[in-house]
């Protein structure tokens, strides 16, 4: 037999590349399959409490009236994040820091009034603005007044009504008499432009109920015809409750109405009406349309992971408020109930800027891109966001945006945890989202409800979030700083952290 001769060095060393290979493979299956390393939890639990007061308190102070949208106090708010972001030691993006956004808005004058009162005029149940109902200027809406008893009008729910023409609608509506009434109609029940129509049959007002009662008063520059129409009547969006509290005395509520409208298919009528006994008062004193120049405020990390750079996550708040509610004629403007804005959303901006702290202190460098935006108009139909979204040159179609995450009311008193809003994606995000929470030993539910149109616009091909602290409703003259839980605040922005991190650093989670 012949000898074979082995180099056993060359056997060695192909065992030494072989071991090599084999641990190198087991240690990328672990970070990919186990999760963030203990250092990530580490990293996201140095968020400072003190800061994130801080921030809250200069944000929501009385001498920031509100932030109201277009207002100096708004643009002061803008440059604060500014100033905290250069004092972290962040460079200015290419452009600058402040991205412009047209405005246009047509502001109350005046407080307006939503009132249910007697036939003599007294009011028996005065609604706020804002919590109960909100002014549109879509259509006729506009400045006016009413004072005049409520007719109901309820459509079959398959009737197409506003895919018909003018002339066909004008038809279908012989015989409806609105004279010296206010009309109420359920929001996606009414057909979409029957403003129109109530005032072409007498209506003096119109209600229409819904669950979103922002004030429509923003002029959309691609729909120039769309508002303020001529002539005008106040046109109030009110809510359910709202709605109730009109109904009761004639044994309505909202809940009975929609199941009426459900069996009205087959009757043959394309509308009815019902005459109430409740009378109601609406007045609206509105400023001329004014366009203001307000600022978006971006950031982005350029991602150091050449296959995961295209990918994007988005961690996004509005930082601008309700502001003051207009002051009566002749009394001064800080005579105006003041919406301090401490929880909403304040509280969004604090943790954004604690995590953009944490980062770039602990030379954080995320594999995939991550845009930090806070949003002009948050409050508003068609926000800053919107309009970045909208830009056809803007950076962000240059992306796949891999997840959304939009802080909204973080610090709130109430609740016992965080609860997440799935608004769109897979549930990659929320389940990540729930792991971080869970290793730091938050609870975390899903649920809530978007409550501004900019928290869906974006979506996350592995989830879009909106994540609150409890599901708080807006506490308007009561967002105050001492409303703050700075524990619960603390823990919101730690989990969001960790969360952060994660999506941004890992290559699947």
């Amino acid at each position: 037999m012949d000898k074979v001769e082995f180099n056993t060095a060359v056997l060695l060393s192909w065992r030494g590349i072989a071991g090599v290979a084999l641990i190198t493979a087991a240690s990328i299956y672990v970070i990919i399959t186990l999760g963030p390393a203990p250092s990530y939890r580490h990293l996201a639990q140095q968020v400072s409490e003190a800061d994130l007061v801080r921030h809250v308190e200069f944000l929501s102070a009385p001498g920031m009236n509100g932030r109201g949208v277009g207002s100096p106090e708004a643009y002061r708010a803008a440059e604060y994040i500014v100033d905290e972001l250069e004092a972290y030691g962040l460079d200015a993006p290419p452009g600058g820091w402040f991205k412009e956004v047209p405005l246009t808005l047509a502001r109350p004058a005046e407080p307006s009034e939503l009132a249910l009162v007697d036939e003599e005029g007294v009011a028996l149940t005065a609604f706020t603005r804002l919590a109960d109902y909100g002014e549109s200027i879509e259509h006729h809406g506009g400045s006016g007044q009413a004072e005049a008893p409520v007719t109901l009008v309820l459509f079959p729910p398959s009737t197409a009504l506003s895919q018909r023409s003018p002339e066909e609608m004008y038809a279908r509506f012989k015989g409806l008499d609105l004279r010296g009434r206010v009309a109420m109609v359920i929001a996606g029940n009414a057909p979409e432009n029957f403003v129109t129509e109530a005032l072409i049959r007498g209506a003096q007002g119109m209600l229409i109920v819904s669950d979103d009662v922002t004030p429509r008063n923003q002029v959309f520059r691609k729909k120039p015809g769309f508002y303020l129409e001529r002539p005008p009547l106040p046109v109030f969006r009110i809510t359910p409750a709202t709605a109730d509290a009109i109904l009761s005395g004639d044994g309505l509520d909202v809940e009975a109405l929609r199941e009426e409208i459900a069996g009205l298919d087959g009757t043959g009528s394309p509308w009815i009406t019902r005459e109430l006994d409740a009378w109601v008062r609406q007045r609206l004193q509105l400023e001329p349309p004014e366009t203001v120049t307000a600022y978006n405020v971006m950031w982005l990390l350029d991602g150091s992971d050449a296959n995961l750079a295209r990918e994007l996550v988005i961690v996004s708040c509005h930082y601008d408020g309700l502001g003051r509610a207009p002051a009566r004629l002749g009394s001064p403007k800080s005579d105006g109930t003041l919406y301090p804005g401490a929880n909403g959303n304040a509280s969004g901006v604090a943790a954004m800027l604690e995590i953009a702290r944490l980062w770039q202190e602990q030379e954080f460098q995320p594999r995939r891109s991550v845009l930090f935006a806070a949003w002009v108009g948050g409050e508003l139909p068609y926000s800053g966001a919107h309009y970045f979204h909208d830009l056809p040159t803007g950076f962000i179609h240059r992306y796949d945006i891999a997840a959304v995450i939009h802080l909204d009311r973080l610090g709130s008193a109430t609740g016992d945890g965080l609860v997440a809003r799935q608004v769109s994606g897979r549930d990659n995000l929320f389940n990540l989202l729930a792991s971080s929470a869970e290793r730091l030993d938050v609870d975390v539910t899903q649920g809530g409800a978007p409550r501004h149109r900019y928290q869906q616009l974006f979506s996350g091909e592995n989830g879009t979030l909106i994540v609150t602290w409890g599901d708080p409703p807006p506490a308007l003259a009561d967002d105050t700083l001492g409303s703050i839980n700075p524990h619960h605040l603390s823990q919101a922005a730690q989990v969001v952290n960790l969360t952060l991190i994660t999506a941004a650093h890992e290559p699947r989670y």
